[in-house]
């Protein structure tokens, strides 16, 4: 009786031992396949998400022109403070920026406009 125990226990453990082989391939196949899926996430987080590697270059460059583009509405902004200044106190000024951008004249004053002449080049020629 006791051989026959003996027989089951070596039966039971090499059928074990047989399910371990077979499934030790699978084990490496299985972590095999887990370590690419985590490599994939990680590469993922790392370059494609929202804090990725290529959204926070880009987020720089936006920044760099905001910062650019502020400077310059800054810029403007002051030579339009200054001319602001000088429209308000300053008479010749005043008189300068009538005559050139609204074409007033003082009176008794004459006025030529020289009008430019037109591209002949684009209007076909008549034939006589």
């Amino acid at each position: 009786m006791l051989d026959n125990r003996k027989k089951k226990n070596l039966r039971v453990d090499d059928f074990f031992t047989r399910i371990k082989k077979q499934s030790l391939p699978r084990r490496k196949i299985l972590r095999r396949v887990l370590f690419l899926l985590l490599f994939c996430f990680i590469f993922y987080l790392y370059f494609a998400g929202d804090y990725g590697f290529f959204r926070l270059l880009s987020l720089k460059a936006q920044k760099e022109n905001t910062i650019l583009e502020t400077k310059r509405l800054q810029a403007l902004n002051m030579d339009l403070q200054i001319e602001k200044e000088k429209l308000r106190d300053d008479l010749s000024y005043i008189e300068k920026v009538a005559r050139e951008r609204y074409g007033m004249a003082k009176k008794d004053e004459v006025i030529y406009k020289f009008i430019q002449p037109q591209d002949t080049s684009s209007t076909p020629l008549s034939r006589k």
